[in-house]
């Protein structure tokens, strides 16, 4: 058995092998750095990862912008803006006026019918009174952008067409009472705000009297001017483009008539209202030959009338006088006609009668085509 003397010697050296045989000496300096150390890394780490995270969404933001930028390149369609010019009543007049003019005479000189240029020189061969065959081919639009002085009826309605934001009515009256009906569809493509000037740009279709055409309508800014272009269009090469501008201190629209990409007719009219009695002057210019004509609707022995002054230089002759439009109808095939009373200052009075033309639906014109041609396929199997 152990003696207990042993037993305490061995503990005793485990004991001390232990403990150190040298004073510690501690740097309380390097423990005080260390520890702001990790106070730092501690305050850092939260801005770190919020940076993080804005650096993904920002990344994430641009991607997806890029996917839907390709996406409309890819597709060639330009945004569509859904503000709607024709809701402010600012341009409801000019550009109905403008739609109006230019939608009616296209529809005069379209493929199912006699050209422009065409029909302008059968009558001026068939006929020698210029001053009446000068105005001739727009009577029907003097007609219709008079509306008996109520001028044109605008009515933005919900579009039925998918391919278009906007749907736009505009009615005008006839001679005869009859409303004639125009029916725009468009997207607005374009339209910016700044300085109180409003720029714009609208595409679409055209429907009249069973013809559809595209157009163009955009508006812009120069300085003080303000421009109101209008573009009906039947392809490439043949158009009718409305110009409304501001100079000299009068507003007036110019009609240019466009066929086989050449300008067949340039002219200006303006349009004054005064106690409700609406004057339209059309200025007519023809190489050396041009004229003024002043319109004014007005009824006469319960009859309503187109009443003209005009003046005009055609062929070196000067002529000067007064007309009187209105509607000759037939009585066993119901088509109208324009009856044109002429009073020149110093010739004696004569009458021309003028095709009329906004009366006349296409669609039916070509049902009444398809109708002649099957008649006379009977009568030749007969």
């Amino acid at each position: 058995m152990m003696k207990k003397y042993k037993i305490k010697a061995i503990l005793k050296s485990n004991i001390e092998s232990h403990v150190p045989n040298q004073k510690m000496n501690v740097d309380w300096n390097v423990l005080f750095t260390e520890k702001q150390n990790i106070i730092m890394r501690n305050e850092k780490t939260p801005t770190s990862k919020l940076l993080l995270s804005f650096k993904m969404t920002l990344s994430t933001v641009f991607i997806l912008a890029m996917v839907v930028l390709g996406f409309n390149l890819l597709n060639n369609k330009p945004s569509e803006i859904t503000i709607n010019p024709y809701a402010d009543s600012a341009y409801q007049s000019t550009l109905s006026v403008s739609a109006v003019s230019t939608a009616t005479l296209m529809s005069q000189f379209t493929p199912t019918t006699l050209t422009y240029t065409r029909a302008l020189s059968m009558i001026t061969v068939l006929s020698s009174i210029e001053t009446v065959t000068t105005i001739e081919p727009f009577l029907g639009m003097i007609e219709t952008v008079t509306g008996q002085n109520q001028g044109i009826l605008t009515e933005s309605v919900t579009s039925d067409n998918p391919a278009y934001t906007s749907k736009v009515i505009l009615t005008s009256i006839d001679l005869l009472g009859t409303p004639i009906e125009y029916v725009l569809y468009f997207n607005t493509v374009s339209y910016t705000e700044k300085d109180q000037h409003v720029q714009f740009t609208i595409e679409g279709i055209f429907l009249y009297k069973g013809l559809q055409f595209d157009f163009l309508g955009k508006r812009e800014v120069e300085e003080t001017d303000e421009i109101i272009y209008f573009k009906t269009v039947n392809d490439a090469m043949n158009y009718v483009e409305s110009t409304y501008k501001t100079e000299d201190d009068e507003s007036k629209y110019t009609i240019t008539i466009v066929e086989n990409g050449i300008v067949t007719s340039q002219n200006k009219i303006k349009i004054t209202n005064e106690d409700g009695n609406q004057e339209i002057k059309f200025e007519y210019r023809n190489g050396l030959d041009y004229g003024t004509y002043k319109f004014k609707y007005e009824q006469e022995n319960d009859k309503n009338i187109l009443k003209i002054l005009y003046q005009t230089m055609i062929a070196n002759t000067a002529e000067s006088g007064q007309m009187k439009v209105e509607i000759k109808t037939d009585a066993i095939s119901g088509l109208t006609s324009y009856q044109i009373y002429v009073q020149p200052d110093d010739e004696d009075e004569y009458e021309y009668e003028s095709e009329r033309k906004v009366d006349r639906d296409h669609e039916e014109e070509d049902d009444d085509h398809s109708d002649d041609e099957n008649d006379s396929d009977r009568s030749d199997d007969e």
